[in-house]
This record gives C-alpha cells, structure tokens and sequence, in this order.
C-alpha cells in the first residue's frame, strides 16, 4: 500500500472508522472501569489508539513496501519484529509516565508489571493482524486490477497488430525487388535495403511476440545502428559491444528505445565529430545495457514517448526490480538499463 495511492473518499472513510472505533472504546472502558477518572479513560484510548495507528500505519505504508517487496522474507519478518516490540516499548513507557498519573482513585495497571505487559501486549498484536490483513487485502485488488489492465493492454496490442498486418506482404515484396534490383548496381545500397527489410520485418513481428532471444535483439539493433550511421559524420565513431556469456530470452524491442534517442537527439547531422557507445553485457542474474553519446544542449529534457513507453513496459515486466537511468557525466549523455534474466 502506497500512501500516494489512498483517495480523498477512502481517507475520510478511514477518519471516520478511527474517530467511531475511539468513541466506541472510550464508552467501553467507561462501563468496565466505573470507578475511574474520565481523563484517565481518556488517556488510555488516545494512547492505545495513537500507538494502534502508528503500527497500521508504519506497516501498511513504510514496511511493507520498502523491505517486503525488495529483501527477503526472512528480513522483512525480523524489521516487522523489530519494529513491532520496539513500538510496544514505547508504548508502555509513555502509558507509565503519561497515562498512569491520570488516576486519583483508581489503581492503575500501567506499573511495567505482567499485567500492563499483557495489556500491551494483546491490544498491539491485534493491531498489527489487522494492518496485515488490511495490506494484503488492498495489494489483492491492486494485483487483479494490475492484470486487467495487462489485459487490456495486450487485447490493444493485437489488435494494433492486426492493423499492421493490412499490407505487410506488398511491403517486403516491394523491399524484395528493390533489393535484387539495386544489389546487381549498388551491392552497399542493396545491403542496407536488405537490412531495412528484415528490421521491418522485425517491427511487425514483435508486436505478437512476448519474448525473442537476446542475440535475436542485439543482431536487429547491430542492423539499426548501421543504418542509422549512414546519415552521420564521422560514423566510426559510433561503435558497439556486446558481451553476453548465455543465450537467453527477454522481451522484444527493449534495446531500440535509446538508439532511438541517440540518433534522433544525440547526433548532429552536420557535425565533424559524432561519438556514441552501445554495450550490453549480462552475468548470473541481470542484463546490463548502457549507451554513451555527446550530450548536446537541452538533451537532458527530451525523454520521448519511446523512452515513456519503455519504462512502462519495465514496470508491467519487472515491476521494481529494474533500474533505467538518464544523466549526464563530463559532457557525456548516458542512458542505463539493467532488468532481472530470470523473469523469462
């Protein structure tokens, strides 16, 4: 549960739950200690409950998804443990010195003793069932509403498919003779056609696709970047290197974002020098891809909805077991993506 997510309608529900189960409380302990001070009744609800809401809260909102969803299990038990005696001891110290000097003529239970311990005890452990409860039922419907959105995404994107596929055949077949025609006269032109085809061909096909091998990729963007340096200055020194020990699988087009942006904002068409880096490297668990280009001004603002479409994508995947990072380091734009090998 992410307080970003809590709605102004769900918030007031939650205050008015708070402010009856006090008043309810409060009338409670009034009809089981009659003879107590009323500002001694007082005093232990808004404790307790203080100390209720700092256990609901702090776990529903801070731990949960800060160490749940990013460490272990076994390490979120010992910080939820951690917290929940550390909580309970201050609890029991504020009701000694705050609460017990309340009473005149009751005998209060706030001594440190087994039963004040107890007291503590109980009532804070029911707080926490019920935070427990309350974040996994809120985290159920945000999963189920997380898939029908998934859902919806891919009916969308077949059906965009199927719109790209009105005439594909017209267009390779086209490509096709344009390539046997050109390569007898002008085998580099004909080469790039071919390398245009087969991207093409790649585009389409990838739309339908969940996952394609790693090399399958890198061999569709190594066919990119040598079209795309056709256009540009001084294009040797645009280079790549790839160092990937096993052949796995991850979703297709994910590494077509940042060339993108290279070519389309980190490149000058009619500057002496153009300097880009492509390296893509992976070791037991993670794929590592970072470019490198001359950072030109303003670049820094120019996400673009590819690099958006991007990050969205790593979420649906990954969830926050991704990073993707943009900054600039001695006048170098460098673009960072590293995402988890065995999701797939």
């Amino acid at each position: 549960m992410d307080h970003k997510s809590i709605s102004k309608p769900i918030l007031i529900i939650q205050i008015a739950a708070w402010i009856m189960a006090i008043t309810l409380f409060y009338f409670y302990l009034g009809s089981r200690l009659k003879e107590a001070d009323s500002t001694y009744l007082l005093g232990i609800t808004l404790v307790s409950f203080t100390f209720h809401m700092i256990l609901i809260y702090g776990y529903s909102l801070y731990l949960y998804p800060r160490f749940y969803k990013k460490r272990s299990t076994s390490f979120f038990i010992v910080i939820v443990i951690v917290f929940f005696f550390s909580i309970l001891l201050l609890r029991m110290v504020i009701e000694v010195l705050a609460v017990g000097p309340l009473t005149t003529n009751y005998q209060t239970i706030f001594t440190f003793g087994q039963t004040h311990f107890l007291y503590a005890l109980t009532s804070s452990f029911v707080a926490l069932i019920i935070a427990i409860l309350i974040t996994s039922y809120y985290e159920n419907l945000m999963n189920r509403e997380e898939l029908r959105k998934q859902r919806e995404i891919q009916v969308q994107s077949e059906l965009n498919h199927l719109k790209s596929q009105l005439s594909p055949h017209f267009l390779f077949n086209t490509l096709n003779t344009l390539y046997y025609d050109t390569y007898k006269v002008l085998p580099s032109v004909g080469d790039r056609i071919s390398k245009m085809s087969e991207l093409l061909r790649y585009f389409l096909d990838a739309k339908s696709q969940k996952q394609v091998s790693v090399k399958k990729e890198i061999w569709h963007l190594v066919n990119y970047i040598d079209l795309e340096k056709e256009r540009v200055n001084d294009a040797e020194n645009v280079h790549y290197h790839f160092d990937i020990h096993t052949e796995f699988l991850i979703p297709p087009m994910l590494f077509m974002p940042f060339a993108e942006k290279v070519f389309k904002h980190g490149m000058d068409e009619h500057a002496n020098i153009n300097h880009a880096s492509f390296r893509i490297s992976d070791d037991d668990h993670h794929l590592v891809y970072e470019v490198q280009n001359q950072f030109f001004q303003k670049e820094s603002d120019r996400k673009g909805s590819g690099l958006k479409v991007l990050k969205s994508r790593l979420q649906l995947l990954y969830g926050e077991r991704f990073s993707l990072e943009f900054k600039v380091e001695e006048e170098r734009y460098v673009s960072y993506m590293k995402i988890p090998k065995d999701e797939y």
